[in-house]
């Protein structure tokens, strides 16, 4: 695939790959959840989210755990990160 920027092909590539690998923490995952807990008490349910550069999800994870009937998307560049 051809990408517009250096960016583009920055996320898309092996450092886009090595991130998402990194990031998939079980503990990480627990903090998201906790600050999704604190920012849901302020703004209240909501019906749905889309996160763009979602990376593996773990803010849409957090948010399901929280909100299960919440529609979720997501849209990432890096094709390892949406496996």
């Amino acid at each position: 695939m051809e990408y517009k920027t250096e960016q583009e092909s920055f996320w898309a590539g092996e450092f886009g790959n090595e991130y998402s690998q990194r990031n998939n923490d079980e503990q990480l995952l627990i903090s998201k959840t906790a600050l999704f807990s604190r920012i849901f008490q302020i703004v209240g349910k909501v019906s749905s989210v889309i996160e763009f550069g979602s990376n593996i999800g773990l803010n849409l994870q957090s948010i399901a755990k929280l909100l299960p009937k919440t529609e979720l998307s997501a849209i990432d560049i890096n094709g390892y990160a949406k496996e």
